[in-house]
């Protein structure tokens, strides 16, 4: 009988640190998911603001397009300008992927909740 009311104890206890452990994750869970929506909401910030620096990139692409290749170094511009909007796109894409998992994550975790 005392080892039954014994064992019975032990898995009180255990019971209540397991108790204190689910709190503690659900608690860090929730932290985590909401780093995540900050996290998203930064990038895509980001996003939008190399997308609104690509679009100046391509308007100043077509002005140079429109004057005359006798203009000096017009060439030259047009092809950084060019190489610059490549370089913009190639940042702005890894954001927006990133975006995109972090969202799948949110949603994907807050739904599990």
């Amino acid at each position: 009988m005392q080892t039954i009311a014994s064992k019975l104890d032990d898995y009180g206890g255990e019971a209540t640190k397991l108790q204190e452990r689910m709190v503690a994750a659900e608690k860090q869970y929730h932290d985590s998911i909401a780093q995540l929506r900050s996290a998203r909401q930064q990038m895509q910030r980001l996003s939008a603001s190399l997308s609104a620096g690509e679009r100046s990139a391509n308007s100043m692409v077509k002005e140079l397009r429109q004057l005359s290749p006798k203009v000096e170094n017009v060439l030259q511009l047009r092809g950084e300008v060019s190489a610059r909007v490549w370089s913009t796109l190639e940042c702005r894409f890894t954001p927006e992927r990133r975006v995109s998992l972090v969202a799948r994550n949110v949603e994907g975790g807050a739904g599990s909740a």
